[in-house]
């Protein structure tokens, strides 16, 4: 199905390959390609959560881990592929602006209802960069590569567990926990500490999608209260490959 012609022109289906019954409204449905069994797509998982001694629990927590992706992934290609009267062009004439009302009216949030006192900002952007889409897939799934290219915004990286490496050696389907310290280059600005999952998808020749939500998970040690100074709603960017290995992205951010 193709996103308006006002935004990019990528091509891509939604699908969920029957977990949570998401799928596109034209009928056109992807395998997700993950395996919520014991076999070679989800290997090397550990506890994230802190559950531990109870392989019940352990297999819960991993299904809750992926159910949470899968939405997340459902919701930002939908974001993506959704114009008014959820999207408002801002100032610059250039970015949109998510109308919260609308996202409100139709949207139920993967991660709750936002915190006390939170506020909540979201914009998309359309752009093409110089860079292919698996090149740009093996950094964005590398903590520290990550960290280098956007130096300006991530002060510091590091991937905390993996859910899946990918499968048939590529990123597709790829599940990583990560830790993000994300700054803005001013000192009246603190840095923002976030987890996230970060599930890479490949949804058909060179057009892939990586999606990023919070995880509310962890305490800081000095008060054994949840630290959540930002949360993250689902948010990534959509990657076409374009000629002479340049990219086209729509990327949303919240």
């Amino acid at each position: 199905m193709a996103l308006p012609t006002s935004n990019s022109g990528l091509e891509l289906g939604i699908g969920r390959n029957g977990f949570g019954g998401g799928s596109s409204s034209h009928g056109t449905s992807l395998p997700m390609g993950l395996d919520l069994g014991d076999g070679p797509a989800m290997h090397g998982i550990r506890s994230p959560m802190g559950l531990m001694g109870n392989s019940n629990d352990v297999q819960l927590e991993r299904s809750v881990l992926i159910d949470l992706a899968l939405a997340a992934m459902d919701e930002l290609l939908k974001l993506a592929q959704t114009d008014n009267p959820i999207w408002i062009k801002g100032l610059d004439g250039e970015r949109d602006i998510l109308n919260h009302e609308e996202y409100a009216r139709l949207f139920s949030s993967c991660i709750g209802p936002k915190p006390t006192g939170f506020v909540s900002e979201a914009t998309r952007e359309t752009g093409i960069v110089i860079i292919n889409s698996l090149a740009l897939m093996e950094t964005l799934m590398d903590a520290n590569r990550y960290a280098d290219m956007f130096q300006s915004m991530i002060a510091r990286s590091v991937n905390l567990d993996v859910l899946s490496g990918g499968i048939g050696g590529t990123r597709n389907g790829a599940i990583h926990l990560m830790h993000a310290e994300v700054q803005l280059l001013s000192p009246l600005v603190p840095v923002r500490q976030v987890k996230i999952l970060r599930f890479c998808k490949q949804h058909a020749e060179g057009v892939w999608a990586v999606v990023d939500v919070s995880v509310e998970i962890g305490h800081d040690a000095a008060n054994a209260q949840p630290f959540i100074s930002c949360r993250r709603l689902p948010s990534g960017c959509i990657v076409q490959d374009m000629p002479n290995g340049y990219s086209k992205i729509v990327h949303y951010y919240s």
